[in-house]
C-alpha cells in the first residue's frame, strides 16, 4: 500500500488518465469522416485511428500535431478521401477540446490542496485541455519541452523552479523519486 502522506508531488499522464482521449478523438473525427460519407461506429474509428497513429509515431520523433495530421491523412487513404488542409489543421489542434473525465477537475482541485501536481504528456507545449490547466499549470512536462527519451529524467528534476520541488518527495509512475 502506498503511504500518500510520504509524498509532496504527484505526477499524472494526461491523455487517457485525466482527459478522455477516446471521446475527444471520436468527437473530432466523426464530422470529418461523415463529411466524406464514411459511416463507422466509435470502436471501428478508434481501432483504425490506433493503427494510423502507431504508424505515424513509428519513425523519428515529431510533434503530436504532426502525428494527428498524419494519422488523419492515413485514415483518409483507408476510407478513400483526402482531408483538406483546413480539416487537417482543425483535427491537429483538436486536443485542447478533448474533454476531461467528469471527475478530473474536482479530483485535481482536491489533490492540489495537499500535493504539488505535475502532468506528463506527449502533446505539444501549447496543447492542453481546460480540465487540467489550472491545477496542473505549475508543472507540465510536454513533448515540445522535452525529447521523449528524457521525459522521465526531466520529471525527476524539472518541476523545481516554479514550485520549489527539488527537495520534494515525488511519486512518479507509482515509485518514490
Amino acid at each position: 500500500m502506498i503511504a500518500f502522506g510520504d509524498f509532496d508531488v504527484l505526477s499524472f499522464d494526461c491523455y487517457g488518465t485525466l482527459i478522455d482521449w477516446e471521446t475527444g478523438l471520436v468527437q473530432a473525427l466523426h464530422p470529418i469522416l461523415q463529411a466524406h460519407g464514411v459511416q463507422q461506429g466509435d470502436e471501428e474509428v478508434l481501432a483504425a485511428y490506433a493503427v494510423a497513429e502507431a504508424a505515424a509515431e513509428g519513425g523519428a520523433y515529431q510533434g503530436y500535431r504532426v502525428v494527428l495530421a498524419t494519422a488523419l491523412r492515413d485514415l483518409g487513404a483507408l476510407y478513400r478521401f483526402t482531408p483538406s488542409p483546413e480539416k487537417l489543421e482543425r483535427f491537429a489542434t483538436s486536443v485542447g477540446d478533448w474533454p476531461a473525465f467528469p471527475d478530473t477537475p474536482g479530483a485535481l482541485a482536491r489533490l492540489a490542496r495537499r500535493f504539488k501536481l505535475a502532468v506528463i504528456t506527449n502533446c505539444d507545449d501549447d496543447e492542453s485541455s481546460p480540465g487540467v490547466q489550472s491545477p496542473m499549470s505549475r508543472c507540465a512536462i510536454t513533448a515540445g519541452s522535452t525529447p521523449p527519451s528524457a521525459a522521465r529524467a526531466r520529471m525527476s528534476r524539472s518541476c523545481d523552479t516554479p514550485t520549489n520541488m527539488r527537495s520534494a518527495t515525488r511519486l512518479v509512475d507509482g515509485r518514490r523519486r
